[in-house]
């Protein structure tokens, strides 16, 4: 995010701040596309917002606050869901889950092997572990009785 990178220049942040904070801003713009739409308008807002902030404390409520307008009940119950069952295998979204599934230390379903190894550019193989097929496996599914998409991408997300 644009302001991320204007307050820490400004206000020399602590390195281990401007690091968290650099990971969270843009986490949640690559995810949501939060300067896709009318961006000049966006930055201009932003701008304004930190024409009040201060202090590093200030900024993280700030950002914070800018992020939970984002990530919203709404965004986790309706548009994350909706913007997973596309078949894009490359969406930022997409990419976002996967990152999660990575700092959270998640497994690949029926393995023992962590999301974070299918990621890793040693990974050798014929074919892409990180299809989705291979993640979340539509044929099992199935066959324990899970085939509704709405079903699979509740369990996905749970």
């Amino acid at each position: 995010m644009e302001i991320i990178a204007i307050y820490t220049e400004e206000y020399s942040a602590p390195r281990h701040f401007r690091a968290s904070i650099h990971l969270h801003g843009f986490f949640m713009g690559s995810v949501s596309g939060y300067y896709t739409s009318s961006p000049e308008t966006v930055v201009e807002a932003d701008l304004a917002d930190l024409r009040n902030v201060k202090t590093e404390v200030e900024f993280a409520a700030l950002l914070e606050n800018k992020i939970a307008a984002v990530f919203t009940n709404d965004y986790f119950n309706v548009s994350l869901p909706s913007n997973l069952a596309t078949s894009a295998s490359r969406s930022p979204v997409w990419f976002g889950y996967c990152a999660a599934f990575n700092i959270l230390g998640a497994k690949v379903l029926f393995s023992k092997l962590p999301t974070r190894e299918l990621f890793s550019p040693a990974t050798a193989g014929t074919k892409s572990a990180l299809e989705r097929h291979h993640l979340f496996p539509k044929a099992y599914l199935d066959k324990i009785g899970i085939s509704d998409e709405e079903n699979i991408l509740a369990l996905i997300l749970t």
